[in-house]
């Protein structure tokens, strides 16, 4: 089965059809130029992925693992990342509108050039993660730990951050 084949099967199975593929499993493989905004990608395991161009629109990543992936020039929009682990991850000139990240775990990551727009985080870790011109632009963070980052040009404008101690880090603008 490739791998268009086996996306379409498996958000059938994501969404109640029970004869389709129950598990979704893609590993050291390189994606570009891929819309999955036609899928489901709730419980699948993307490990050291890399996607290029790929857009994720409106993409359900609930309880996912896309650990060690790197995602460049990507967009992620209208996404619900809920218990997700995505620990590794790197993500390279790419955006993100409207997510809503939820009791996920971001730690150890490397995020280069990317804006977060609108995104609501709560009970996320980012802990150890390294940040590099990232713009969050009208995001809410509640209950997000940033413990042991790194932050060069990073700026916060008009953001609700519910700990503030965030904001005396090295590297970090807030407008």
């Amino acid at each position: 089965m490739n791998l268009i084949e086996r996306l379409e099967s498996y958000t059938r199975h994501a969404n109640g059809e029970e004869s389709a593929l129950s598990n979704l499993e893609i590993v050291d493989e390189t994606i570009s130029n891929l819309d999955f905004s036609y899928y489901n990608l709730s419980n699948s395991y993307f490990g050291k992925v890399i996607f290029k161009n790929c857009d994720f629109s409106t993409v359900y990543l609930i309880e996912s693992n896309f650990g060690g992936s790197t995602f460049s020039k990507c967009i992620l929009k209208e996404n619900s990342l809920h218990k997700s682990n995505w620990n590794y991850i790197s993500f390279n000139d790419t955006e993100i509108y409207d997510a809503e990240i939820l009791h996920t775990s971001l730690m150890m990551g490397k995020f280069l050039r990317v804006q977060f727009h609108s995104c609501i985080f709560k009970n996320t870790i980012f802990d150890y993660s390294s940040f590099n011109c990232i713009d969050f632009i009208d995001c809410d963070f509640y209950d997000v730990s940033f413990k042991n980052c790194k932050f060069k040009n990073v700026l916060f404008n008009n953001c609700n951050i519910s700990d503030h101690s965030i904001l005396d880090a090295e590297g970090i603008a807030v407008i």
